[in-house]
């Protein structure tokens, strides 16, 4: 039976989506995920991970958010095709850019 605490996860860098794009000026950096390198294991989440190690992070420090990326794996809620969408925004970060 495979091993249900670890799974998959690609490595990740921040970048700063105005660089290439210029539609996207104004918009935070964000992490891309490169499929193309090898696959790492993610670390299994530990014990009092929501009440202690999730609180440790600072989601407002740009290089904590890639830090926790490339340990745990990107963030999406379950429901709703979250998953789906937070996916298509990974592979393209200016799919829900409001054009109006």
């Amino acid at each position: 039976m495979a091993n249900q605490r670890t799974w998959k996860v690609y490595d990740c860098d921040l970048v700063d989506m105005a660089e290439t794009n210029p539609e996207a000026e104004g918009l935070p950096r964000a992490i891309a995920i490169h499929g193309e390198r090898s696959l790492a294991e993610a670390e299994a989440l530990p014990k009092g991970f929501v009440t202690k190690v999730l609180l440790d992070y600072d989601f407002s420090d740009d290089e904590q958010v890639l830090a926790f990326a490339r340990r745990y794996g990107p963030v999406a809620c379950p429901y709703g095709g979250a998953i789906f969408r937070t996916t298509m925004a990974i592979e393209n970060p200016l799919c829900f850019v409001n054009t109006i």
